[in-house]
């Protein structure tokens, strides 16, 4: 049975197969710790450059196609975010040098 990209296992877990060149194992690892309160969750790599997310609900009473759906979407934002950080890396490290110009001086400036 299939959901979206998503197989059903024989354990009642949902596989999901991601492209490595895509989605960085940051974003996956991100997503996976905000999951941890409703699903069992382990991620692996294969020999196809792949990482492979398996998901298996805490409570059976639970919604798994929810959680898979809701998996994904946080998934492009947690992908997004380290792109913007990846992105604007420098510009942070220069506010933040900037930003403590003072103090470093004021401390060079003390008197032994």
């Amino acid at each position: 049975m299939t959901f979206n990209n998503w197989v059903k296992d024989g354990d009642g877990s949902y596989l999901l197969t991601l492209d490595g060149q895509v989605y960085c194992a940051e974003a996956v690892l991100n997503t996976a710790n905000l999951f941890t309160h409703r699903a069992h969750i382990t991620v692996a790599t294969n020999d196809d450059f792949c990482i492979v997310v398996r998901i298996l609900l805490n409570a059976s009473d639970g919604n798994i196609q929810g959680v898979c759906r809701d998996f994904l979407r946080e998934l492009v934002d947690q992908e997004l975010r380290v792109i913007v950080r990846k992105e604007t890396a420098e510009l942070r490290r220069a506010i933040i040098t900037e930003a403590f110009a003072p103090l470093e001086e004021a401390c060079h400036n003390e008197p032994s």
